[in-house]
Parts: structure tokens; C-alpha cells; sequence
């Protein structure tokens, strides 16, 4: 048996301990080849190509290497030719990869845990948001909803028992002051509502608000306007408005809470679809760094 420097540097077997002995006395493979998967086809065959395989070094430490081999003739006898690359370096990206990996999947598993958990939320929060409509649904046919009659040439607001409930007034106040009334909307609103106002006093489109009020209380509540021109003046200038107002606020805090939730499955699932792309993209360099040339000396 005869070796090169790589062997030496290597392996750390020299020349003059090599030389005259066979690399089975030398205890140079872990596994016997013939215990080997690619032995018995080495010895039919007589060659074998980037096999990989772990060797014992001088020390006693072992190294993983692609052994390739020929049988040929040199100087009228018949030889080996052994080919050794050092694959450890590689073989231990393979295994942090495959780490890498195993972590990664577990990752997007539990990601996808939390997205089916947002998304049960999702369902859990507007099966609420229907229930509490079909409770404020109820509560409204039931109690009716607060009716107002608005007199513009006056500027008189006059409204029902339920309509000062809403907001918070005694019953005996069921006639206000037009721009007191006006006061009550929440000052975020205010201009919207106004110019609804006028399209329905000028251009004659019904009167759809939903908008926040203050009560007499001071709490803030959301509340659904509904209106339209009752009577014009000979002119077709408008002079009443008539119309009703319901207590919405539950409805819109379960809005709420259905866009938060919607916006934590959004969150989830763009985290998923990142987690998908990395494992792609390692499974690709994992493929890629496997490329490599069998008679490539180290």
C-alpha cells in the first residue's frame, strides 16, 4: 500500500508506516469492506464511485470521506487506485441542515397550530357578533326605537319617551333645541353627519348615519340615524325632517373585536407563509452544496 500527502496530512498514516501492508491490516476502515453495502459490487465490478464511508485515522479518530475506487493494471500488476475526499465538513452542514430543518418544521407546525386557533377565534368572534345582533334585534322590536321630528323653520327637535332613554334624557325632555341637539354628536363625527344632513335637506337622499353620541351622562355611545324630508314648503324648500335613532354600540364593539381578531390571523398567516418560503429556500442550498465532481482531489 502507498499513499500521498493528503493520506499523511490527512489520516496521519506515513509512508514508511503503509508501506507493504494492506489498509485492512491497518484497520483504516470502520466497517470492513466486505460487511460494506458497495463491497460485494466492488468486487464484481471492480470500480466504485463516491461512496461514502467513515475511516479510521492513525489516532484512532475517524473522518467521514467519498471513497471512489478503479482495479487497474500498473506496471504489469494488477492495483488498486483508492480516491479519498474529506466530506466531513459537509456532512456536518448536512446534519445542521437537517436540524435547521427538523426545527423549522416544527415551527411551522406550531404556527399553523396558532392559525387554526386564530381563525377558531375568527369563527368563535362572529358567531358572537351574530348572536348580539339577534339580541339587539330583539331588544329593538321590543322597545321600539327613539323617534325624532325636526322642524327646520323652528328649529325645534321634538322626540319620543325612547329617544331621550337612548340618551340619557328625563322623558319630560321631548322637545330640545335643534343645535343643542347638534351638540350631542360626538366631535370625530360631527361634519360627517352635518353633511348627510344637508344631502337629504337640499338633494333629497334619505338620511343613513351611523355615527357616536354623547348622553346626558357623558358616556359615548354608537347610535344608527335614519330620516327623510316629511314636508317641504310650497318653494319645495325642506321644513321637516322626521326620523328614528337606535342604540348600536354593541354591534360596533363586536366589529371591533371581529377586525382585531381578523387582524391576528392575517399576522399569523404571513409569519406561515414566510416560515414556508425558508424551508424552500434551505432545502434548495441543501441540494445545491450536494453537487460536487467524484475525482476532484482535496
Amino acid at each position: 500500500m502507498r499513499v500521498n500527502r493528503f493520506w499523511e496530512e490527512k489520516l496521519g498514516y506515513m509512508q514508511s508506516v503503509v508501506f507493504g501492508k494492506t489498509a485492512n491490516e491497518l484497520k483504516v476502515w470502520v466497517d470492513m469492506p466486505p460487511c460494506l453495502p458497495w463491497g460485494q459490487r466492488f468486487a464484481m465490478q471492480g470500480k466504485l464511485d463516491a461512496e461514502p464511508q467513515d475511516i479510521r485515522r492513525f489516532d484512532g479518530s475517524i473522518v467521514h470521506m467519498e471513497v471512489s475506487a478503479r482495479q487497474m493494471e500498473l506496471q504489469a500488476q494488477q492495483t488498486t487506485l483508492w480516491v479519498f475526499r474529506d466530506i466531513s465538513e459537509q456532512r456536518m452542514a448536512k446534519q445542521a441542515l437537517e436540524h435547521a430543518n427538523a426545527t423549522l418544521e416544527q415551527r411551522v407546525l406550531q404556527r399553523t397550530l396558532d392559525l387554526s386557533q386564530a381563525l377558531t377565534l375568527v369563527q368563535h368572534t362572529k358567531d358572537e357578533l351574530l348572536q348580539s345582533e339577534r339580541r339587539l334585534s330583539g331588544v329593538m322590536a321590543a322597545t321600539g326605537e327613539g323617534i325624532w321630528d325636526i322642524n327646520l323653520e323652528a328649529g325645534r327637535f321634538y322626540c319620543n319617551a325612547r329617544w331621550c332613554q337612548i340618551l340619557a334624557f328625563d322623558a319630560s325632555h321631548q322637545e330640545l333645541d335643534t343645535a343643542f341637539v347638534q351638540t350631542l354628536v360626538h366631535e370625530d363625527d360631527a361634519c360627517a353627519v352635518a353633511s348627510r344632513f344637508r344631502d337629504c335637506i337640499i338633494k333629497g337622499v334619505p338620511y343613513r348615519s351611523e355615527h357616536r353620541m354623547r348622553r346626558q351622562d357623558g358616556t359615548v355611545i354608537w347610535v344608527a340615524d335614519r330620516g327623510d324630508v316629511f314636508e317641504r314648503s310650497p318653494s319645495g324648500r325642506t321644513v321637516r325632517l322626521v326620523g328614528s335613532t337606535a342604540d348600536i354600540t354593541d354591534r360596533k364593539l363586536a366589529e371591533l373585536s371581529l377586525a382585531q381578531a381578523k387582524e391576528r390571523a392575517e399576522s399569523v398567516s404571513a409569519e406561515l407563509h414566510t416560515a414556508l418560503l425558508d424551508l424552500r429556500h434551505a432545502q434548495e442550498r441543501l441540494v445545491q452544496s450536494e453537487k460536487w465532481d467524484p475525482w476532484k482531489r482535496c
